[in-house]
């Protein structure tokens, strides 16, 4: 097993902090690349993955005797069509790269709601678009397409051995929506409590304050979010904690607008990117935390909430209900009232324990271990 070599590809992501933290505990024997061309990362930190282009990847493969490839994220999925065949490959999905492609069956509506779709159309039309950067814009969007169309589903998960949702509950889901999907399940989870989800101060005052949505993506549904704040939570004492720094910032800018305009100094959009102890000290402050996602999406400020006894508040129709049910974990929907009666449901402690169970280092390092072996006992029947 020490002789195999395993192959990250990581995009310029926090959580790719994590992957190289998390795999490095487990000996020398990983190597790590990035498609973006970048002088500076912007999100990665204290290391430095090798930095190619996609078409010289069977090349570095070969250079470096590869025998596992773990995609963490995969948009450009034709690209493992192109793999040897003797390679162990492996789907890490964040979410946004399998929900559209494999899931898209449980939302003929698409995941944004109407409200947020009405401000997010409206902050496209005001982008500043250069003839230029349309028109690669356009090349991009047209090229994904046209492979997407050539290289479909049962032909991509072919090539694929193992998938790894960001929940279980994903898999099974995937499988009742794609009677041909053969790709094996495997668990993994970026970070841990310790190191990444519950690092805040200890004694960081609980101020009652409120936390909306995780990105500015319109899949947050920021507006109804927003609607239900404003007619059923005593909002006017609290602070609207609502983070924007990631995503679209065209949309960022018109949701701190609304914000804005529906709670004045109350709202406080977190515009610039935060290191995760500062960030965390503002998720220590809040009581509840909203999250208007039809599909599972800020799962680590879950996390972070349910070890900070927190309440969470989730849209009924995100497959993430289902995972906290399976997990013990008790929650509130944003189709119920905020009063005494509905947040006695909610055992803290009890929640606290469950996530502990499930995310802590001792769980993710065990995890870790069980995927290498996997993995690596698969590669050495295929040599």
């Amino acid at each position: 097993m020490a002789s195999l070599k395993t192959l990250h590809v990581v995009p310029d992501d926090k959580f790719s902090n994590m992957v190289f933290r998390d795999f490095e505990r487990f000996g020398k024997n990983n190597k790590y690349i990035c498609f973006d061309q970048t002088e500076d990362f912007k999100y990665i930190k204290g290391w430095k993955p090798d930095q190619i282009r996609k078409r010289e990847l069977n090349a570095y493969i070969h250079k470096h005797d590869i025998s596992i490839v773990i995609f963490h994220s995969l948009l450009d999925k034709f690209i493992v069509t192109t793999l040897p065949r003797n390679l162990v490959v492996v789907w890490c999905g964040w979410g946004y790269d399998y929900y559209p492609y494999l899931l898209s069956t449980y939302y003929p509506q698409g995941m944004i709601l109407q409200h947020t779709k009405s401000v997010f159309d409206a902050s496209r039309k005001k982008k500043n678009i250069t003839v230029m950067n349309f028109l690669s814009g356009s090349f991009r969007v047209a090229r994904r397409s046209i492979l997407n169309k050539i290289y479909s589903p049962q032909r991509i998960t072919a090539c694929i051995d193992y998938f790894v949702p960001v929940i279980n509950t994903e898999y099974e889901l995937v499988c009742e929506a794609n009677s041909w999907f053969t790709c094996e399940y495997l668990s993994w989870s970026y970070g841990t409590l310790e190191e990444d989800y519950a690092t805040c101060n200890a004694s960081a005052i609980h101020s009652g304050n409120i936390l909306v949505g995780n990105s500015a993506t319109p899949e947050n549904n920021h507006i109804e979010a927003f609607e239900f704040i404003h007619s059923n939570v005593d909002w006017q004492s609290r602070k609207i904690y609502c983070p924007l720094s990631y995503g679209d910032l065209n949309y960022a800018e018109s949701i701190k607008d609304a914000g804005m305009k529906l709670f004045g100094n109350n709202f406080i959009p977190l515009m610039t990117f935060l290191g995760k102890y500062e960030y965390n000290e503002i998720l220590s402050s809040c009581d509840l935390l909203i999250f208007n996602h039809i599909r599972q999406q800020a799962l680590g400020n879950i996390i972070s909430g349910l070890a900070m006894e927190k309440v969470i508040l989730l849209n009924k129709r995100n497959p993430l209900c289902r995972w906290l049910n399976e997990n013990n974990i008790s929650y509130l929907t944003l189709d119920q009232e905020i009063n005494a009666e509905t947040l006695s449901i909610i055992d803290k402690a009890s929640n606290k324990k469950e996530i502990l169970r499930v995310w802590s280092k001792s769980a993710i390092a065990e995890k870790t271990q069980k995927l290498v072996e996997i993995t690596h006992d698969a590669a050495m029947r295929k040599k």
